[in-house]
């Protein structure tokens, strides 16, 4: 494969070599740049470099600029006499741009501000690639508005010409953009103790974030009231901002449909019919098809199930839901008994546990019980189903967790498997305090609020990403995949979540036990 034709932006998006054909020894980039010691990755290659320069040497300024790419990364001391090369080399090189601007962010990392500052006037005096611009003048306000006291006043500049004093006026006139993210929630009314908890998300997080000071946190109270929630979201796209958060409930979702283009998040969605009703919807929880998907997975391949009884509530989401259970245990070879059901809202599931345990206690280790209860049914179910005392496996997904304690579950030790898309962390960022506040406080975990506090730190560093790579909100949340509490990674795939983590419960917490899929 020719390099020739490629633009440079898509080698630098990719940020690894795109080795021609016949080239498969050629050490990729990626794993160069996690290499723990630069000296130990570096000379490895400038020797891949130099044969490229000798097989195509047509392209050498694209090698050598590569080359300062990942001195940029790896040894930015290295960078300064490399870069006086570059351009003692090619002066006219339609990358020589390029090579200022690794220049310019290995100054940054650093320490050089007044440099840095100083070389990206120098830049952006003159006429430079237009897809840079954006870039160096947001590295440069980021520095400017750090309230770094070597960069205060203006006395430490040299001398400006008229060009670069249009500059430095234009960049000392620009704030740091302020990202606002709307919020509607129903603080009063029927949905009102869910409106507040979720509030109570949003400021937990702001209390922890360290850029919390750039972002404009717009919280409306709908007051349940979908036809003021509607009109709330028109009124926030109004004035801008770049997303809006919603509770996962239909009729909040059908009121935020069709109102413009911000994107509408949800930390979680109910209805599995949302997500295609508008384009500028985003879940921040798994579909169940894929939970499903994981489940199975385990059971069959793992686990070796091959019989199986289900629990499913006696509605159409529970019969479209037990039409595809049978239909993913005919795939796996698991042979499924008479399905169970029962009415959502039961204060008695004990037949049906007696249902489920009697069932289970005719087969050996390789039956398993498939229940899926809705999240608010749990708190019943459970203990009931401990009470039934249950042999074999148990498979369910996360509203297992809602009905947690921790009495009726040491009857579930090391036989509960669960397809979470949800496992909080202290090793998640901010994490650690919110969870330490919340002990320390005595207040219990309630799940919606945190929900909503790790939906706001992903969409703030949504858009810190945005601002220093010069994208558009919606691009970034669109690609976004960051390390979650939402299944140990948040990835964005057709606006959902795409990663489910099969998780056991050993007695005193759920683990997991695999990787997020």
């Amino acid at each position: 494969m020719n390099l020739r034709g490629r633009t440079l932006a898509s080698l630098l998006i990719l940020c690894f070599f795109l080795v021609p054909a016949g080239r498969a020894d050629a050490p990729a980039v990626d794993s160069l740049l996690a290499a723990k010691k630069a000296g130990q990755s570096l000379p490895m290659l400038r020797a891949r470099l130099d044969s490229l320069r000798q097989a195509e040497p047509a392209q050498a300024s694209l090698w050598d600029l590569l080359e300062l790419r990942f001195l940029s990364e790896m040894a930015p001391l290295a960078l300064e006499e490399q870069l006086q090369a570059f351009r003692r080399k090619w002066p006219d090189s339609r990358y020589l741009d390029w090579a200022e601007w690794y220049g310019l962010r290995s100054q940054v990392r650093l320490g050089e501000e007044r440099s840095a500052v100083i070389h990206g006037l120098d830049l952006l005096a003159e006429r430079v690639e237009p897809s840079l611009e954006p870039r160096m003048r947001a590295q440069l306000l980021a520095l400017l508005n750090a309230g770094l006291p070597q960069l205060a006043g203006r006395s430490w500049l040299p001398p400006l010409d008229d060009r670069r004093e249009a500059v430095w006026q234009s960049l000392r006139q620009e704030r740091l953009p302020r990202r606002r993210i709307g919020l509607v929630l129903p603080l009063r009314g029927r949905d009102g103790a869910l409106g507040r908890i979720m509030e109570q998300g949003a400021l937990e997080l702001l209390a922890r974030h360290p850029e919390a000071a750039a972002w404009d946190l717009r919280i409306r109270d709908c007051e349940s009231d979908p036809l003021i929630a509607r009109r709330q979201c028109v009124e926030l796209q109004e004035q801008g901002v770049d997303a809006i958060l919603l509770p996962g409930l239909p009729r909040y979702a059908a009121a935020a449909a069709a109102t413009g283009k911000a994107p509408k998040v949800f930390p979680w969605v109910e209805n599995t019919a949302l997500l295609p009703a508008d384009p500028t919807f985003y879940q921040f929880n798994s579909l169940p098809e894929s939970r499903l998907q994981t489940l199975f997975e385990w059971a069959a391949d793992s686990l070796g199930i091959r019989q199986a009884i289900s629990l499913t509530p006696a509605d159409r989401e529970g019969r479209e839901l037990e039409t595809r259970l049978t239909e993913l245990a005919l795939e796996r070879g698991i042979e499924l008994g008479q399905p169970q059901r029962y009415l959502p809202g039961m204060k008695d599931m004990r037949r049906q546990a007696d249902n489920l345990s009697l069932y289970a206690s005719a087969f050996d280790s390789s039956d398993a019980m498939l229940i899926f209860a809705r999240a608010g049914d749990m708190e019943v179910l459970i203990p009931q189903l401990a009470g039934a005392g249950p042999a074999g496996w148990i498979l369910s997904d996360a509203s297992f967790m809602e009905g947690l304690g921790k009495r009726e579950m040491a009857s579930y030790r090391d036989s509960l498997l669960l397809a979470t898309d949800w496992l909080p962390s202290p090793s998640f960022p901010l994490w650690k305090g919110y969870l330490d506040d919340q002990r320390d406080s005595g207040r219990s975990f309630q799940k919606n609020e945190a929900l909503v506090f790790e939906s706001l730190r992903l969409l703030l560093d949504c858009g810190e990403l945005a601002h220093t790579s010069g994208s558009s909100f919606e691009q970034v949340l669109s690609g976004l995949d960051l390390p979650s509490a939402f299944g140990g990674r948040l990835r964005l795939v057709d606006r959902a979540n795409a990663t489910t983590l099969p998780v056991l419960w050993d007695g005193r917490r759920f683990r997991s036990i695999g990787s997020a899929r």
